[in-house]
């Protein structure tokens, strides 16, 4: 729609239907006060909104004049131009009167509103959006949004404000993750089939149907299943692409068979486009990969515990391929990459273009000489914290690392769900306890709770070098010292003898330290021994793998009491008793734990390449590693969900 169309449009709405219509009309009034026009706005929208402005001048007619605004901001919703939405809604401010223009104008702030929520993960600024698109779905319900009429344009020239709000409500449960009513909003009211004449749109929330119905637990979707039947077939597709036991290649083929024999049902002629995307990345069954590594040099023991674990992840698969009377012609070459800061020279785009897949680098810098090298594999999985080179339908690309700051955000995950509102943060003051120290603090903000200056709590830290500053730092930060010069300074005053007993403070809710094995030891008796024997209530300690040593004695479990660690969870105790842990503890000579992450590494590290096309396809999917649950971000990078292991009085549990 062009611009003489647009104020067309405007004038003849105000002779087909009026002012609106104005049920519940409040007192006429005008705009509390002329907004200034936005320094951000182009020249075309400062012209329309002066238009305005200037017709109103004439008419004096408030109605008329928010109308015409609000016909204005409709047509950039049309448009997807949220932020001319906004600018046009501001000049609305202090001068609704009809109720209706009241629920127009809120409808169209909470649909831009989760417009802005679906393209940021940041769960800090998601929250007051949220409220306020709840209060404002709300005010345009109570204001008569079912009967609202008002000319639009572009998609959305048919779809009445009724169906746009239930659209609005259902996205709304969808992002607080009530999906299977957010499926209801959209199917009881019948929303996607009132969209017969808008195929886009119609596609966009078959997709939404999908995503929401994928992200629902067995039971939910067969609940779901048996009220609108052709969920059903979601059903059967679902099952198909979350079988652990099928790789890619094994999964495309299935799904290709089923749809061949069921062409006219509904999901083939409205097919997710997951599933279309997924179909459409090609897939060899016998992959040339080439394990990029530093296998000499002084990081020649990390590598090696991470291609011990590639090559046991290989033989797992060829041994269960042959089980199931299958064959793998897959080859492993391993490719020394040195250790030094520069990769190593015989590696070239030459050398590498017979592989279909590339697992590694491991360092940085040589994963930045392999992206300057532009090759296309297929599959490449790099084994650091990288952001991915991405290039849209030339490979599958991904990023696999160890991360320090996944396991701290994930002990803040665990601690929220046991509402610890003030906890005490210790590190070293090691580089990689700095690291999580960081990570830690900066979830911690993210998904805080804001007191009444709108900042969330700042937490009290303590960073040692050496035992004392170690034991002054913990008993400071529980005011056991300020508990003692109090005593000191009783005991000075009376000539007796004064029985006392510290005392610490109250509202420290528990502890999470980053700090290596033998230093854990140290600090939890320091705890406990700082708490007051007036209370029965034990604090609290959280560890990372970093402190974390799978070959403790009895003697140590017990300097770790109510100490509760995040790890993966082939390494906690209570999972050490699976048939490759026996295997590898024999053939390598019970290996430190250092060793076994690696291992665990590497072994998932092949697992996922061969899964790669459905991890990046479907967000919601997760496969079991070693190392952790598995799974693919929106940014390609691996997430590893983690265990948790609590050391109580007879060890771990």
């Amino acid at each position: 729609m062009n611009l003489r169309t647009l104020f067309v449009t405007c004038s003849i709405s105000f002779f087909l239907i009026g002012c609106g219509v104005a049920p519940n009309q409040k007192p006429i009034s005008e705009p509390e006060k002329k907004p200034p026009f936005d320094t951000d706005m182009s020249g075309q929208e400062q012209k329309a909104l002066e238009n305005i402005e200037a017709r109103y001048a004439n008419s004096k007619d408030i109605n008329e004049r928010n109308l015409s605004l609000l016909i204005l901001a409709n047509n950039y919703k049309s448009a997807d131009d949220c932020r001319a939405v906004s600018i046009v809604i501001k000049h609305t401010q202090g001068s609704l009167n009809n109720s209706q223009h009241v629920a127009i104008s809120n409808l169209l702030k909470a649909e831009c509103a989760l417009d802005s929520i679906g393209n940021t993960s940041d769960s800090i600024n998601k929250q007051p959006l949220l409220s306020l698109v709840i209060k404002w779905l709300e005010t345009a319900n109570e204001n008569g949004i079912n009967s609202a009429k008002v000319p639009l344009s572009a998609s959305l020239n048919t779809i009445d404000f009724a169906t746009r709000a239930q659209i609005a409500s259902a996205r709304l449960l969808a992002q607080n993750k009530q999906y299977a009513s957010a499926l209801h909003q959209l199917l009881n009211a019948n929303i996607i089939d009132n969209l017969v004449d808008h195929p886009k749109l119609r596609t966009h929330f078959y997709n939404k149907a999908w995503e929401w119905f994928s992200l629902l637990d067995q039971d939910a979707r067969a609940q779901l299943a048996a009220t609108y039947p052709t969920l059903s077939e979601y059903i059967v597709f679902l099952n198909i692409v979350e079988d652990a036991s099928l790789d890619d290649n094994a999964r495309q083929a299935s799904i290709k068979q089923w749809l061949s024999t069921r062409t006219n049902l509904m999901i083939v002629s409205n097919l997710p486009t997951q599933i279309q995307q997924y179909l459409s990345i090609e897939h060899r069954q016998n992959q040339n990969i080439a394990v990029l590594l530093p296998l000499s040099g002084r990081l020649s023991a990390q590598g090696e515990a991470i291609q011990q674990g590639i090559l046991s992840a290989y033989y797992h698969k060829l041994a269960s391929a042959k089980k199931s009377k299958r064959v793998i012609q897959s080859t492993i070459e391993f490719i020394d990459t040195g250790s030094l800061n520069t990769l190593n020279t015989d590696i070239t785009a030459e050398s590498l273009v017979p592989y279909d897949t590339i697992i590694g680098p491991l360092l940085r810098s040589h994963i930045d000489e392999i992206n300057a090298l532009n090759l296309v594999p297929q599959r490449q999985l790099v084994l650091n914290q990288t952001q991915p080179r991405t290039k849209d339908g030339e490979g599958l690309l991904a990023a696999f690392s160890l991360s320090p700051e996944e396991e701290a955000q994930q002990i803040v995950a665990l601690m929220r769900t046991r509402t610890i509102r003030n906890p005490v943060v210790i590190d070293d003051s090691s580089a990689t306890a700095k690291r999580m120290n960081n990570a830690f603090i900066a979830a911690w903000k993210a998904t805080g709770e804001l007191s009444k200056n709108g900042q969330v709590q700042a937490l009290q830290q303590i960073s040692y070098t050496d035992n004392n500053s170690m034991r002054v730092g913990i008993t400071s930060a529980l005011d056991v010292l300020q508990s003692q010069r109090r005593i000191k300074q009783l005991s000075n005053l009376h000539q007796e003898r004064v029985h006392s007993v510290t005392r610490n403070r109250r509202d420290v809710d528990a502890f999470v330290v980053f700090a290596r094995p033998n230093d854990l030891e140290l600090i939890n008796p320091i705890i406990e021994s700082s708490i007051s024997l007036f209370t029965n209530e034990q604090i609290p300690v959280f560890a990372a793998s970093y402190g974390y040593d799978h070959k403790q004695s009895k003697n140590s479990q017990r300097d770790l009491r109510n100490l509760i660690f995040v790890d993966m969870p082939w390494l906690l105790s209570i999972q050490r008793g699976d048939p490759l842990s026996a295997s590898i503890d024999a053939l390598f000579n019970k290996p430190p734990s250092t060793f076994l992450r690696l291992f665990a590494f590497g072994y998932d590290a092949l697992s996922v390449v061969g899964n790669l096309a459905q991890l990046s396809t479907f967000e919601h999917l997760a496969i079991k590693g070693l190392s952790g649950d598995l799974s693919i971000n929106s940014s390609q990078q691996l997430t590893r969900e983690l265990t948790w292991l609590s050391i109580n009085e007879l060890g771990s549990q």
